[in-house]
């Protein structure tokens, strides 16, 4: 009877389980919820948080989950499907839902490798003889359709950073438009050298195109826009005209996602619609980069039609955005309020617990950004080396720039290693930072060429607080 009593009193505590990706998710959760929940992590301290697979026994011990806490990194695209579509009790939930994910800097500095962009050709300013002909390979690939995205609400942040940037619509107003212009029946599009597939309601249908030329369009607000126009060839179950408009204005490989306009009638009448526009985006993209893609430019542009809506033309991928928005203390408090929050809502007899421990938690973060801020204040503007740059966050939030050994998730290339040699001595680096996850090789060289130290900081401790103190004590320490 002992036993079982015993037995009882613990799984009161701890037979409820959520799972995290990371150990900094834990330690919010552990750090809110007490012993009223046990916690599955799945990605180790040894681990790349970018290319992990779970493992068989970590599957099984999310299958017995009542939440899934995301962050947003990766391998959740992949892996948080499939979960979702075999197990339906449970919920998933963001945990990085309000905070905008930042470009992510993929180059050891900045002044290397930059893209050069017409700013007013986004703008819809240009000169028409500038605008040349384009062939349909600048729009090769794989694209998928944002309306199933709008439609789940994976949009919904966007449209309401989109509200709050421009009070001239509310969140609900955007959102209604924006479906107005997304809405379409073709889930996804391949364009090929072949022509134009158009997938819907799981069939196909493909025709070759041949460029008809372009039109310049000007619009109410005095903005201009281009369309590039295709007609098809023969006979088929695909449209007859095409038009796309990306806000390029001559031929370009580097497109980020494009409107296309399709029909029967005529070029003519395709050139008038202006309400709808459906929009495509690479395959590869989750519908978290897309969203963030949106929120991310979404400053000075105001919706006026289609074309006023401007984004980054560069190419995306995985990397895109800095996923690490655990290593900014004031992310971390967004972070565990929409931990408290999932929390209440599945265990709301813990509710007055988990409010109470959530504001303790919220002390004890803006303490941290508070001895950061102080560490770190002198040190405005000042560079730091790391080998995979994951403290982007960090850097914005304390005015420091990050210079990555690490380059396109690659290690450098000899000619990239004697560039950072010299960055280095250039800045009087001291210290190079490494973490578990990552090779420490190329940073090892670096350091005995410059006669730098380098130090080990663990991105995915679950000791949060103390790393992060490590990590402003370091530099601190560094660069003063």
């Amino acid at each position: 009877m002992k036993k079982v009593l015993l037995f009882f009193m613990v799984c009161v505590g701890l037979c409820a389980k959520v799972s995290v990706s990371i150990a900094p998710q834990e330690f919010l959760v552990e750090k809110i919820a007490g012993d009223t929940v046990s916690v599955n992590t799945l990605v180790g301290t040894n681990d790349d948080p970018h290319s992990y697979e779970p493992k068989p026994k970590q599957l099984k011990d999310i299958e017995k989950s009542d939440i899934y806490f995301r962050v947003g990194i990766e391998f959740e695209d992949i892996w948080v499907e499939r979960l979702a579509n075999k197990y339906k009790n449970i919920k998933f939930i963001n945990t990085q839902e309000g905070i905008v994910f930042m470009k992510n800097s993929h180059h050891h500095d900045e002044h290397h490798h930059s893209h050069s962009h017409n700013d007013d050709v986004y703008n819809g300013k240009f000169d028409d003889k500038d605008v040349k002909d384009r062939e349909l390979a600048d729009w090769y690939g794989e694209w998928k359709s944002v309306y199933p995205y709008l439609k789940n609400g994976s949009l919904d942040e966007f449209f309401k950073a989109k509200a709050k940037a421009d009070e001239s619509k509310t969140q609900d107003e955007y959102k209604k438009y924006y479906e107005k212009g997304y809405k379409t029946d073709v889930e996804k599009i391949i364009i090929d050298k072949d022509g134009i597939a158009f997938f819907k309601n799981n069939s196909s249908f493909k025709s070759k195109y041949v460029y008809k030329g372009y039109k310049i369009l000007t619009y109410k607000s005095g903005k201009k826009g281009v369309r590039f126009l295709f007609e098809r060839v023969g006979d088929n179950d695909t449209p007859k005209y095409v038009q796309f408009s990306d806000h390029n204005i001559a031929p370009t490989k580097d497109l980020g996602h494009f409107h296309i306009f399709f029909a029967n009638s005529s070029q003519e009448k395709l050139l008038e619609e202006m309400e709808n526009w459906p929009t495509y985006y690479p395959i590869k993209m989750s519908a978290n980069d897309i969203k963030n893609d949106l929120i991310h430019h979404i400053s000075g542009h105001k919706h006026d039609n289609h074309h006023s809506h401007n984004h980054h033309d560069e190419h995306h991928h995985h990397g895109e955005f800095d996923t690490h928005i655990w290593l900014d203390p004031v992310n971390m408090q967004i972070m565990a309020k929409n931990i408290a929050n999932a929390l209440s809502k599945e265990y709301p007899e813990h509710k007055a617990l988990y409010e109470t421990n959530l504001n303790k938690l919220l002390l004890e973060l803006d303490e941290l950004d508070k001895y950061n801020q102080n560490k770190l204040s002198s040190l405005k503007g000042k560079p730091f080396m790391v080998y995979h740059p994951s403290w982007g966050y960090y850097a914005k939030r304390y005015g420091l720039k990050q210079i990555a050994v690490e380059i396109d998730g690659k290690e450098p290339k000899a000619k990239d290693l004697e560039e950072l040699v010299e960055e280095a001595l250039e800045h009087k680096i001291k210290i190079i930072f490494v973490s578990p996850q990552f090779s420490s090789k190329s940073a090892e060289v670096i350091a005995k060429k410059t006669n730098a130290k380098v130090y080990k900081i663990d991105q995915l401790s679950k000791d949060y607080i103390n790393q992060m103190k490590k990590m402003t004590d370091a530099i601190y320490d560094s660069l003063r």
